[in-house]
């Protein structure tokens, strides 16, 4: 049992928690350029393909108003919702009334047959 040992978790600075998971090499300045080419070139490309699509205003105004059309047809869904939980509610409780009234009628039923039953065997 002695040479069990067991790691002291409370040893550590939580200064120091992350220390061992960063990297500790740098990156050369070869694969930094490598790299800063890859991302001109990517954003280049971008711009071309932009500068490609016909009546950019266009699209853009488009775009504005069917965002004004999406979230105006979400109010309106959400304003449906609440009457189709209204009318759900109204439905649900029609239905617990009609259990309660049944219920009770035959509990009203039920107590008055005992007690005719009683009387009879009397």
């Amino acid at each position: 049992m002695t040479d069990l040992r067991i790691p002291r978790l409370n040893s550590r600075s939580k200064q120091y928690l992350f220390k061992n998971k960063l990297i500790s090499e740098r990156k050369s300045k070869r694969i930094l350029l490598r790299e800063s080419f890859i991302m001109t070139l990517i954003s280049i490309f971008l711009i071309f393909v932009i500068y490609q699509i016909p009546n950019k205003l266009n699209l853009l105004n488009s775009f504005n108003k069917n965002i004004k059309e999406f979230l105006i047809s979400v109010g309106d869904i959400f304003l449906n919702l609440i009457n189709i939980f209204a009318v759900l509610f109204l439905i649900f409780s029609i239905l617990l009334c009609f259990v309660l009234l049944l219920g009770a009628f035959y509990r009203i039923f039920r107590v008055i047959q005992v007690k005719k039953k009683k009387t009879t065997f009397h």
